[in-house]
């Protein structure tokens, strides 16, 4: 699982089994990513369009931009 900046530079990484779905470490690594680095948006997919990630998010003054057209 990659977190990135919009020029594809890694910020965090976390390696897991195959059987984790990306939602599941997407929190971890948004905090680990909010502690290294300032940022004023999260772009994902529509893999992470879960209220538990929306709200956490919408917590922060980070603007989410999620794909929920998968």
């Amino acid at each position: 699982h990659l977190d990135v900046t919009d020029n594809g530079i890694p910020v965090t990484a976390v390696v897991t089994g195959a059987n984790v779905h990306d939602s599941q470490v997407a929190i971890p690594m948004e905090k680990l990513s909010m502690s290294r680095i300032i940022h004023c948006y999260s772009v994902m997919d529509a893999g992470y369009d879960a209220e538990t990630i929306r709200d956490f998010i919408t917590d922060w003054p980070v603007l989410s931009i999620v794909d929920t057209t998968a």
